[in-house]
């Protein structure tokens, strides 16, 4: 009987384990680490670097405290050393707590003063004090949360250290420390160089990032550049998602005979750009042609009973060439441009628009060129200035939002496993060859079944709403998993009618 009983117990267990790897959903944002800033203020350190640090830190927490959605940086804190170790800030939790965490900041620019030159072993000792008391902190302050791991915290704390010291002493000095540290609750223990622009630039270039494992925790040497954008660049790394449970998107590849998968590409999603829908003042870095995206951007403009739109005026500051722009920092809805036939204007007026219009496309075609934009504020209110480009098209401009300082977000190096087989490119290569070749794209031909959804969502709201009242509905806040009869029949009626659109993408005869 004991024997069944196991038995079942370890069948059970292997299921569930079995269906949460192959599982079709993720979480996000669960896994970000809670970040303690360790600054060392000791020589040779400046006033005016520390200033350029906590001004970088200070506008990456500012965005991250801004963002609506998941929590991208759950806990904070910040501490320095030179001769003593000062605990400026506890760990805690970051968003809600802004007021709390600007003063602290700005506090740092007074220790400044203290700037003292240490010894080796007395640096050591500081360190080794700053080091083991941040982490004493974090895990008297996580565990005695009510809920543990499930509360606001989560159980993994990242210690940076932003020094103007040689690093890779102190890289050495931390690989020993954590022989007797304990650290399960450690994601890692960065160590950033701090380098003056130009200062030993050949050395920094042959000097690459250093990353030691060791049991549970990393220990990393970053070189970092001590101006204002490159460090905003690596603080801004903290908001992008480290959950690594689970992959993010997956590329489908079919065989030969269309029904079947070939072979699946798994990819892990990191972003560009942050979303402007998610910030306050999100509407100023898209032109809004519908009332409802001033409301979703954060506009206070949703009290205006009138829903009148304002006249956008774009300043045009620069030219950019064709190759200069990367596409990952376009974004949006693009938008095209015509000549005005507003018939308030004189005919005279109109005339004249017109070939001011064309002449600009025709300039922009032949110097291979776009116009760079600036959004012209509308209000004494408006501090926020979203950036345009114009790309001459067929009589027409097309606009397109493109990014600026605040939103980017780095770049991080993709792993690779190095040397490529030829046996795999070979298969690869027969694969790609046998999909169809499309020279000229018509969006007519691709039918993604949107009329037939909005249909079944229409008559499905007009049923609900003459039983219960139901005005509004969208699918995309709907958590209602049953779904009846006549739901599941309408559904299968609509998979026949989109394979019915489907288009026949045979390959190209060779």
């Amino acid at each position: 009987m004991l024997d069944r009983v196991v038995c079942s117990f370890i069948k059970r267990n292997k299921v569930e384990i079995m269906s949460r790897f192959s599982q079709n959903t993720r979480t996000a944002y669960c896994r970000q680490p809670v970040q303690h800033v360790l600054l060392d203020i000791g020589y040779p350190m400046t006033p005016l670097h520390i200033k350029t640090i906590i001004t970088a830190l200070q506008n990456v927490l500012t965005l991250a405290c801004s963002l609506r959605g998941g929590i991208r940086i759950p806990g904070f804190g910040v501490s320095v050393i030179n001769k003593t170790f000062e605990l400026i800030y506890w760990t805690d939790v970051l968003r809600g707590n802004f007021s709390k965490v600007l003063p602290a900041l700005n506090s740092v620019e007074s220790y400044a003063a203290v700037n003292e030159k240490l010894s080796e072993q007395e640096f050591q000792d500081c360190l080794n004090l700053g080091i083991l008391s941040v982490i004493e902190e974090f895990k008297t302050r996580h565990n005695g949360m009510p809920g543990g791991s499930t509360g606001n915290f989560m159980p993994l704390l990242q210690i940076t250290l932003i020094t103007r010291k040689t690093g890779l002493p102190i890289l050495e000095f931390l690989e020993k420390l954590l022989h007797n540290i304990e650290k399960t609750q450690l994601k890692r223990i960065q160590v950033a160089e701090l380098t003056s622009y130009g200062e030993n630039s050949f050395q920094l270039l042959q000097k690459p990032s250093r990353m030691v494992q060791n049991s549970l925790a990393f220990i990393e040497l970053v070189n970092l550049t001590d101006s204002e954008d490159k460090m905003q660049d690596f603080f801004k790394i903290w908001l992008c998602d480290c959950d690594s449970d689970q992959e993010h998107l997956r590329l489908l590849f079919p065989g030969k005979s269309k029904t079947k998968i070939d072979f699946t590409v798994k990819c892990d999603i990191r972003e560009s750009i942050i979303n402007t829908v998610s910030l306050p003042y999100g509407h100023r870095y898209q032109i809004q042609t519908d009332f409802f995206s001033f409301q979703f951007g954060g506009h206070s403009v949703g009290k205006n009973s009138s829903k009148d739109l304002p006249i956008f005026e774009l300043e045009v500051i620069a030219r950019v060439s064709l190759s200069g722009l990367c596409e990952s920092f376009v974004f949006g809805f693009p938008h095209r441009l015509y000549p005005t036939q507003c018939w308030r204007l004189d005919w005279e007026e109109i005339l004249y628009n017109q070939q001011c219009f064309a002449t600009i496309c025709q300039y922009l075609t032949e110097n291979e060129i776009y116009l760079l934009t600036r959004i012209k504020a509308q209000h004494r209110s408006d501090q926020v200035f979203g950036f345009y480009i114009l790309v001459a098209g067929d009589k027409s401009l097309l606009l397109k939002s493109v990014a600026s300082a605040e939103i980017t977000l780095p770049s991080q190096d993709a792993a690779h496993s190095g040397q490529i087989s030829e046996e795999l490119l070979i298969k690869m290569s027969n694969n790609l060859t046998d999909l169809p070749l499309i020279q000229d794209f018509n969006p007519q031909l691709f039918i993604s079944g949107l009329y037939t959804a909005l249909n079944h969502n229409l008559i499905h709201v007009s049923s609900l709403g003459a039983e219960s009242g139901l005005r509004s509905f969208h699918p995309a806040f709907d958590n209602s998993e049953q779904e009846d009869g006549k739901h599941k029949r309408t559904t299968k009626k609509i998979s026949q009618q989109q394979s019915s659109l489907q288009i026949d993408l045979t390959p190209s005869s060779k």
